[in-house]
């Protein structure tokens, strides 16, 4: 029997190309995150955007799916709170609305 296999290198490019365009997009808008090495997600530091409107990760999560019908998850989550997390495994085009969404949602904390 031979075993299954499958050639994941245009899956890892594509996704690649992904983050790229995450990490480019998020340093235009000015934010701090930590570039991801493996994964499809990236945090990024939301905490010059706490305080007296959203006091916490989860609140702005809360805030940014209501306000601008996008999803992130809060970093308390994961023990990192002051952080969100956002994925990169939707397409470009759905990337790209979504940032520009977060950064309307932003600019008008």
């Amino acid at each position: 029997m031979k075993a299954f296999e499958v050639d994941t290198s245009s899956m890892v490019e594509e996704f690649r190309k992904r983050r790229d365009l995450v990490v480019s997009r998020l340093s235009e808008i000015g934010l701090k995150f930590s570039k991801p090495a493996g994964a499809f997600y990236v945090f990024i530091d939301i905490r010059p955007f706490l305080g007296q409107r959203y006091v916490n990760s989860n609140e702005f999560a809360l805030g940014l799916l209501e306000e601008q019908k996008v999803g992130m998850v809060p970093g308390s989550a994961f023990s990192c709170e002051g952080f969100i997390r956002m994925s990169y495994s939707s397409s470009v085009e759905e990337l790209k609305k979504g940032i520009d969404r977060f950064g309307r949602f932003l600019k008008a904390i």
